[in-house]
């Protein structure tokens, strides 16, 4: 008798166990994907408040030194500064709506008042608090602000996070 020839090819078997690990493959790789694209995302938002912060906090902080007089009677949600004469400008005010979620600047210049909105409801970066502290000094007969301490409530996708900025008042020096 003449033996059969086998054929070279794939049983059920091996076609069967060669997916299941494609699968395994395929799942393990579609997570690590997912993993990393959310990763990505987490950072971005990160990014996005902490460059808001840092810039509005510098901006505010650079007016605070330069600021010959600081307004420690104003109303909750505000700063009042009435900026080193001879620069043009009467006064600068950060003001805080809680009620649409919104921080405003306010510049007068000679009696005019211009108004930016700096955050609000529908930036990216979104702000759910602002408070101002006063540290005040008696100086002859004179109450002057020796510090002054800007607490905001920053985030974005639901995640806020606190952010600090504390500042002096400069007025002996020229500008």
């Amino acid at each position: 008798m003449i033996a059969a020839k086998r054929q070279a090819g794939l049983t059920i078997i091996e076609m069967l166990l060669s997916l299941v690990l494609m699968s395994l493959l395929l799942t393990a790789i579609a997570a690590a994907t997912r993993a990393s694209l959310s990763s990505y995302d987490q950072n971005a938002k990160s990014a996005a408040v902490q460059q808001a912060a840092r810039s509005l906090l510098m901006r505010m902080r650079r007016e605070i030194r330069t600021a010959e007089a600081v307004d420690a009677q104003a109303e909750s949600g505000n700063l009042v500064l009435s900026p080193p004469a001879g620069t043009g400008i009467d006064q600068i005010r950060y003001e805080y709506d809680a009620g649409t979620q919104s921080l405003y600047y306010h510049r007068t210049v000679g009696g005019e008042t211009t108004t930016d909105t700096i955050l609000d409801g529908s930036s990216t970066v979104q702000i759910t608090g602002f408070s101002v502290a006063y540290e005040t000094a008696v100086v002859g007969e004179v109450t002057c602000t020796r510090r002054v301490v800007v607490t905001m409530a920053l985030g974005t996708g639901g995640e806020m996070r606190p952010v600090v900025c504390s500042a002096v008042p400069r007025r002996n020096q020229e500008y």
